[in-house]
């Protein structure tokens, strides 16, 4: 589990570096537009999310799984294959979403949030959808040929240009939602054009394909030979447009009951909680990689003996943390965002038992990837998103933010612990066996 750690080092410092960095600019932002302007700005940003979640095919876990799988097979030559497919499933599921988004704003501007005079701001953002279409193979490489260093700087470099352009236009006095809109989808570009700068560089030394081969249709006479990766593809499809409710309606579920500045409130929470959760999950990133490799050597013996660290020691130290942030929350938040957003505290409290429950099992997620234990995350992911449904529709109006917050919290426990049991199963099977 050391090497995991040393791994993971690198990303989890550019990780909390970007954290610490976004974190000062959700100070500026929230400062700027006050909570009513914040509600509309987390709804703006909502859209294109749920949209765009409900025709993702998770498309890197799938990569990333075949990749280990072609290599540790020697069937190296379906790589350009993988690599060429997975980009024209991430485009054109994205070019789709983006046209979805256009004809969505003016119903969302109009019964939603931020009436006529955010449509422009709507349709700026919702080009950074297209922004990151290399995103998943980009991570899927980087990781497979263990360039973190890469991944570091362009996760760290990316937020310090964003928060600098955004210092620029408060100098100014022009911190709106339109502004932010322009920043976040130019921010989406860049990323764009550096990952496809550093995948031109890796692609043909590592695997000998183009950065050009992945526009090459006739690669893909080889589609048949990818029958693991489809049937990987459509239990991620559906698993992803069920999580997308949990995920993402929230912010539209509250907008639609409640007042622009009740989801002021709960976006603040939910951006803190999801901070936290932003070094657990660089780690997630890594792991996975090493993870499906172990299963792939049917190492599992090796696989327990790298697990148990993280159940004795990382579980509780995530339940004190978790508990002195519960304590501390309501005297933070006023102090660094102001009196008008104190409400907030209540509702981070709320979310940060769900957010805890992920970081202390953040490895839950990859290893039941590397296992291939897909219905039974999609059957957890349903009973967690019906919960959700359930919980957000019958409490909101009558708590707001606070019920929305129960049933989002609820469902990341029922998805994490829930998943616990088959995974105990095939692992004492694995090693019997």
């Amino acid at each position: 589990m050391k090497k995991l750690f040393h791994s993971g080092g690198l990303l989890v410092a550019s990780n909390l570096f970007a954290t610490a960095v976004l974190f000062g600019q959700s100070i500026i932002v929230a400062r700027a537009l006050g909570p009513a302007g914040y509600g509309v700005w987390a709804v703006i940003q909502s859209l294109p999310l749920i949209v765009r979640t409900f025709l993702s095919f998770r498309t890197a876990e799938a990569t990333t799984l075949h990749l280990v799988e072609f290599k540790t097979s020697g069937q190296r030559h379906l790589i350009r294959t993988l690599l060429s497919t997975s980009f024209y499933v991430e485009f054109l599921t994205r070019l789709v979403a983006f046209v979805i988004v256009v004809l969505l704003i003016p119903i969302a501007s109009d019964k939603i949030a931020g009436g006529a005079t955010a449509q422009t701001a709507y349709l700026i953002f919702a080009f950074s959808v297209l922004g990151l279409t290399l995103e998943p193979i980009w991570q899927s490489v980087l990781r497979d040929q263990k360039k973190y260093v890469g991944m570091a700087l362009l996760q760290a470099g990316i937020p310090i240009v964003q928060v600098l352009s955004i210092v620029g236009f408060l100098i100014f006095d022009r911190v709106d939602i339109l502004h932010m809109a322009f920043v976040m989808a130019a921010m989406a570009f860049l990323r764009l054009t550096i990952m496809g700068m550093q995948l031109r560089a890796l692609l043909y030394d590592s695997y000998e394909v183009r950065l050009r081969d992945l526009l090459d249709f006739r690669v893909h006479g080889e589609w048949k030979a990818l029958e693991k990766y489809w049937q990987f593809m459509r239990y991620g499809y559906v698993s992803s447009c069920v999580s997308s409710i949990v995920k993402f309606s929230d912010i539209l579920i509250l907008g639609y009951f409640r007042s622009d500045e009740e989801v002021g409130y709960y976006r603040l929470a939910k951006n803190l909680v999801n901070t936290i959760a932003q070094s657990a999950s660089s780690l997630g990133f890594v792991i996975f990689q090493d993870l499906s490799e172990l299963i792939a050597a049917r190492n599992f013996q090796r696989l327990v003996v790298h697990l148990k660290p993280l159940v004795f020691y990382w579980l509780p130290t995530v339940a004190v943390f978790a508990t002195i942030g519960t304590l501390i929350s309501p005297y933070v938040i006023e102090l660094v965002y102001g009196p008008n957003f104190a409400p907030a505290a209540l509702i981070f409290n709320v979310l940060l038992a769900g957010v805890g429950t992920m970081t202390a099992l953040f490895w839950v997620h990859p290893l039941t990837l590397a296992l291939r234990l897909l219905r039974w995350q999609l059957a957890l992911i349903v009973a967690g998103a019906v919960f959700f449904g359930l919980s957000a529709v019958l409490l909101t109006p009558q708590l707001g933010a606070v019920g929305t917050a129960i049933g989002l919290s609820g469902a990341w426990v029922i998805g994490y612990f829930g998943v616990l049991f088959p995974i105990s199963a095939r692992l004492l099977k694995a090693r019997q066996s």
